[in-house]
């Protein structure tokens, strides 16, 4: 899986040295994730934006040849609360 560089720094900046182990997992179980350029375009109701721009605004992976989008919003949102009890 690649993951999207600024997920992964934003992820250490916001958990510095805690579970970047667990980074698959989280992104397994955090945020809603778009499957493909199409869905993202309809969710903006903007089927003329590009890779470029939903990627400059979305975190993205890729898994096998399939890119994933997750608005960093709800992708941030679910991840607190996911973690939440680790921290506790």
């Amino acid at each position: 899986m690649y993951i999207d560089g600024d997920l992964i720094r934003d992820f250490n900046k916001r958990y510095p040295h805690k579970f970047i182990d667990e980074i698959e997992d989280i992104i397994e179980d955090c945020g809603f994730w778009y499957p493909s350029i199409t869905s993202v375009q309809a969710e903006w109701e903007d089927f003329d934006a590009t890779l470029e721009e939903i990627c400059s605004v979305y975190y993205f992976i890729i898994e096998e040849n399939k890119i994933k989008f997750v608005s960093p919003e709800s992708f941030w949102d679910d991840v607190n609360e996911y973690l939440n009890g680790f921290m506790n």
